[in-house]
């Protein structure tokens, strides 16, 4: 937070002095002070808060890369004459703990081509995919890597 505090001084005070930035440290340091007194705030937030835009971003280009590589091999399941499609439909157990986070990961899921996540009982999620190909290591994916990495950092605070 101190930090945002001072880039944002930084920008809006104008041309850049010796006096403006001693300003802006001390009143980014004083608001730091005074949301940590008044509002409750912890230093630890804004380590957390780092941490989990960098899983974030990891998330996101993870999901992006997926639907491309499904995007092509359900294109290739498309134009190829003589290639046998075997759907399958798998039940698997992911040990998330949050509710969220099994969401978030069936809706990523579901978003990636060629498979629909059917069912999500507690632990257990049950998936549709067009072949069998597109199920390899469902259960054991980045995306559940990630997701417990944010659950493990939460712990720790």
């Amino acid at each position: 937070m101190f930090l945002l505090l001072f880039v944002l001084w930084w920008i809006f005070s104008g041309p850049l002095t010796v006096e403006i930035i001693m300003v802006g440290f001390f009143l980014s340091l004083i608001l730091e002070f005074a949301t940590v007194k008044i509002l409750g705030y912890r230093f630890n937030a804004d380590l957390s808060a780092a941490v989990h835009t960098r899983l974030w971003a990891r998330y996101f280009k993870t999901l992006v890369v997926e639907i491309v590589i499904c995007c092509i091999d359900v294109l290739r399941m498309i134009y190829t004459k003589d290639l046998e499609i075997k759907p399958m439909l798998r039940r698997f157990k992911v040990d998330l703990k949050e509710d969220g986070n099994k969401v978030l990961l069936a809706n990523s899921i579901t978003l990636t081509p060629g498979s629909i996540t059917a069912r999500v009982q507690g632990d257990y999620f049950i998936v549709h995919a067009l072949d069998g190909a597109l199920m390899e290591g469902i259960e054991d994916s980045e995306f559940v890597k990630i997701l417990k990495e944010m659950e493990e950092y939460d712990e720790t605070f």
